[in-house]
């Protein structure tokens, strides 16, 4: 365990300082992300998308980071890097920042998905809705694990079971649906 630590530490002073500020940034992303997801959860007015995308590639050079291929490329981090991430996000005293920017970057994901599904201007088919997202149910619950704790956003919690209300049943997990939208439904105004 020590030589795993010595070894991330090693090639996290390897970074740039952009570089570990994305890299510790996408520690909150679970089961992997897109370029876009890792755009709106690491970037910021110093850090914009294309300082970002630079850095996301970098990372990905040096191995800190895996590509998926496909239609759209999925990013992930392994886990024990992940963890690395998160304490260095701690310790940067990002991480109440972080998890809300996460959180929204879903909710997002997810409303602009039910728009594009459902709403009067949908052309979004039900195949492709799955395909979008599935992929990012594991970001869903982190981000609802997130708003409903202690340190977390209620209103937040609120909104992303509403807009991920319509999408578990599609993927075939109304069960799941139905025991975030319990746990919610006393909280609600």
């Amino acid at each position: 365990l020590q030589t795993l630590q010595a070894a991330l530490d090693w090639s996290h002073a390897l970074l740039s300082a952009q570089e570990q500020t994305v890299f510790r940034r996408l520690g909150a992303f679970v089961g992997g992300f897109t370029l876009e997801l890792a755009q709106q959860v690491a970037g910021e007015v110093q850090l914009d998308e294309w300082a970002v995308l630079d850095a996301l590639s970098a990372l990905v050079d040096k191995s800190m980071v895996a590509v998926q291929g496909g239609d759209t490329p999925r990013y992930a981090l392994l886990e024990t890097t992940r963890a690395y991430a998160l304490q260095m996000l701690t310790q940067a005293g990002e991480a109440g920042a972080l998890w809300q920017r996460h959180a929204r970057a879903v909710l997002a994901l997810f409303e602009r998905a039910d728009e594009e599904r459902f709403g009067e201007q949908g052309t979004l088919s039900e195949d492709s809705y799955i395909e979008r997202l599935l992929p990012e149910f594991d970001n869903l619950r982190a981000a609802l694990a997130w708003a409903e704790g202690n340190d977390g956003n209620q209103s937040l919690a609120i909104a992303l079971a509403g807009a991920s209300a319509a999408a578990f049943p599609v993927v075939g997990r109304a069960a799941e649906s139905n025991a975030v939208l319990r746990r919610l439904m006393p909280r609600v105004p």
